[in-house]
């Protein structure tokens, strides 16, 4: 393999030439996509709108609305001094 790979990538044997126009073919269509696809709008499917996403975030966003929003310390220490410990401990007015 270490032998026949730059004889083929190198070579002017008819093997060699096939090899080296299949290897600039498959660069000219990588190219070609890459300039191709720039040209192509994404109006059906925008990134920051793709279903994987919304749904993964949707998901997200139904958690942190179910779960009871975390205290800051600050706030559990006022409501200790102004008697208001009885209040919910996902309601924070401060």
């Amino acid at each position: 393999m270490r032998v026949r790979l730059p004889r083929l990538f190198y070579g002017h044997r008819p093997a060699a030439v096939a090899f080296q126009a299949g290897l600039l073919a498959i660069d000219i269509a990588a190219i070609g996509y890459f300039i191709a696809t720039s040209f192509v709008d994404d109006e059906g499917m925008p990134l920051h709108r793709h279903p994987a996403r919304e749904a993964r975030l949707e998901l997200r966003r139904d958690v942190e609305a179910r779960a009871p929003a975390p205290v800051p310390a600050y706030a559990q220490a006022v409501r200790q001094e102004l008697g208001l410990h009885h209040l919910q401990a996902g309601f924070s007015p401060l």
